[in-house]
């Protein structure tokens, strides 16, 4: 009904119509999707399949391999949350014109990898840029697809068809 990079935007009291650029990482299960937002459209997007899934299935691993350890995908999320940390980075540079927007208004995270500890942190660092943690980003493209619903005069443009 409406892309999830938009519907978060929403979620998290984004101004999707403002002429300023807004960059989202929403971090799945399945898939990470980062998109830089503004004019009530996706400017650009990408979807990369690592992701909350990827990052139990190496903890699952990992514990087989080193400790000969047979653990399930629910302990792998409790260490995941609990223990993990972040080391990757984000290298792509968004689009030249609205560099200055993300790089004053900085990233904004969503989806249940947001709640990675230090993820926050370990893109400040490697970006430089401002990292925004929503509040409760698991529920931000729900919340924002739900304020779409309410509002659908407000947000026609947005919506898929």
């Amino acid at each position: 009904m409406i892309p999830e990079p938009l519907a978060a935007a929403i979620g998290i009291g984004i101004d999707i119509e403002a002429p300023v650029g807004s960059m989202i990482v929403d971090i799945g299960g399945g898939t990470t999707e980062i998109a830089v937002i503004a004019l009530a459209g996706i400017v650009c997007d990408q979807s990369i399949k690592v992701a909350g899934d990827a990052f139990n299935k190496d903890i699952l691993d990992h514990m087989r391999r080193k400790h000969n350890l047979l653990i399930g995908e629910r302990t792998a999320e409790k260490v995941k949350l609990y223990v993990g940390a972040a080391m990757e980075d984000l290298d792509e540079v968004p689009p030249p014109e609205l560099s200055a927007d993300i790089y004053d208004n900085g990233i904004y995270l969503t989806g249940g990898g947001a709640l990675l500890r230090g993820l926050d942190k370990r893109l400040m660092q490697r970006t430089n840029l401002p990292v925004h943690i929503a509040e409760d980003p698991l529920q931000a493209v729900v919340r924002g697809t739900g304020i779409a619903l309410q509002h659908l005069d407000s947000y026609k443009r947005v919506l898929m068809s």
